[in-house]
């Protein structure tokens, strides 16, 4: 794939926090190309006011926001990767421990299902489920 295709990008995140969970879905538009064997996925999530870019490849995602948050987390299971997150209170760091990445191309849709637990500080904030279903539009 050279050309971008317009794909929908269905996204369902689930988040725990001892106790309370909070579960999101959205459907946002957006474009899906390749790029030296890494599928790219981008779009605008309207409701963080960001640009987000998915480089995905068979084990590893790498989620850039850019706009009113601005971060580059990396995910691969097994791994440990810091980030910044800079918003316009400050920057903050944050630790996020992959469980699992899973990735499926099917011709013209793409998978991703990221497991995760995030940290600050030393301590655990959240565990989080992300999945993502891109389809062309």
């Amino acid at each position: 794939m050279i050309e971008s295709v317009d794909v929908n990008v269905k996204m369902h995140a689930a988040q725990s926090m001892g106790t309370q969970k909070d579960e999101q879905d959205r459907m946002l538009p957006g474009k899906w190309y390749e790029r030296d064997g890494v599928q790219i996925v981008k779009y605008r999530d309207n409701e963080s006011d960001t640009v987000d870019t998915l480089e995905i490849s068979s084990r590893r995602v790498r989620l850039k926001r850019s706009g009113a948050i601005r971060s580059e987390m990396e995910f691969a299971a097994g791994e440990s990767h810091i980030f910044e997150m800079e918003t316009d209170p400050g920057t903050f760091s944050f630790l996020v421990r992959t469980a699992r990445v899973a990735v499926g191309i099917y011709g013209d849709r793409l998978t991703v299902e990221l497991a995760y637990d995030l940290y600050a500080d030393g301590s655990l904030l959240s565990h989080n489920h992300v999945g993502y279903d891109i389809s062309y539009a």
